[in-house]
């Protein structure tokens, strides 16, 4: 998920995302051996005789074996990664909390994000335009000292490499704040269409024209619109789906009842 985050200081406890990773661990795994052993003993003769006897021994053996262990790596908005964290149903309930609480202050918040993407949008053509004038004024200068290519490419360098030095980091601000905003606007319309998302698997033409990602991603999950998916569907997959529910509703028409796993 994105950052929502207003203030600094709330970026220490902001879970940013997560991820599932799998390690071998060692341990001892104790192997019984039996071995035989010789003895001797008194046998009963005229003369006194010794002959071996075989007895068994067992004895423990230490070895050691591969297993895998799964846990997560947690990352949270000030860069900081926690790991070791025991991959349990509990903990992934408790991290979709926690973004589910996250995703409903940003949505909260979200016309601060949309103030800071006209900010952005607005430096960018400024920082664009600036730009452009700097490096026509330095190209200029380099004519009137006779550093100028006739063909015009001392304009072309000049103009073009000031420009986009000076436009790139006004335009990642851009970018980043659009993203913020676009997330935004899915969860608040998730958010409004809860309970008819919920009932997807009651109408079979819910899926038509749907990404066959998301198909697979509904037929996979038990919760497939959860905030921990947030980047698996697109708003588009989500009003697509709603449409259908809804022409569906308005027909009137009566539909095969799908059939329900025993």
């Amino acid at each position: 998920m994105k950052d929502y985050t207003i203030k600094a200081e709330d970026k220490k406890d902001y879970i940013l995302d997560f991820e599932e990773v799998t390690e071998g661990k060692r341990k001892p795994l104790f192997v019984k051996r039996t071995t035989e052993e010789s003895k001797t003993t008194q046998e009963e003769v005229t003369e006194g005789k010794r002959k071996p006897i075989f007895g068994k021994k067992t004895t423990e053996e230490s070895k050691t074996t591969q297993e895998a262990v799964t846990t997560y790596n947690i990352y949270f908005a000030d860069g900081k990664k926690f790991g070791k964290v025991v991959a349990s149903d509990e903990n992934l309930r408790r991290i979709e909390a926690i973004q589910e609480k996250q995703a409903a202050a940003g949505v909260k918040n979200k016309k601060i994000f949309e103030t800071r993407k006209t900010k952005s949008g607005i430096m960018t053509i400024v920082s664009a335009a600036v730009s452009t004038g700097v490096g026509v004024a330095l190209t200029s200068a380099a004519t009137g000292i006779g550093l100028a290519d006739p063909t015009g490419l001392t304009f072309a360098i000049g103009t073009g490499v000031i420009t986009i030095l000076g436009t790139i980091p006004a335009f990642a601000k851009f970018m980043k704040d659009r993203g913020t905003v676009k997330e935004l606007e899915k969860i608040e319309y998730r958010n409004g269409h809860q309970q008819m998302l919920g009932e997807i698997q009651n109408y079979d033409n819910a899926l038509v024209d749907v990404s066959g990602e998301v198909v697979s991603l509904i037929e996979e999950e038990q919760n497939p619109f959860s905030i921990l998916n947030i980047d698996r569907f697109s708003q588009k997959d989500l009003e697509t789906i709603i449409e259908n529910i809804e022409r569906q509703n308005k027909t009137g028409l009566e539909y095969v009842k799908k059939q329900q796993p025993k």
